[in-house]
């Protein structure tokens, strides 16, 4: 889940916000939609990484629902 100042972090992770960002992937719900589509098309383990400012962003409370909701329906 992209940041729009990742600036702490490598150029590899750097360049992959950069790319994330323009393309609609700012809203946390939309980063848990998209890899819980991804999941039922393949067969590895899907993980995302975030930072703490999107997860307070959407609200802790919403963050954990919609990841436990997104887990279930692809478990």
């Amino acid at each position: 889940m992209p940041f729009s100042d990742p600036m702490a972090e490598g150029p590899t992770i750097q360049r992959a916000s950069e790319r994330a960002l323009p393309r609609g992937a700012r809203r946390c719900a939309r980063c848990c939609s998209w890899s819980s589509g991804c999941a039922r098309s393949v067969d590895v383990p899907i993980v995302l990484m975030g930072y703490a400012n999107n997860v307070l962003a959407m609200g802790e409370r919403d963050f954990a629902e919609a990841a436990a909701a997104r887990a279930a329906s692809t478990a």
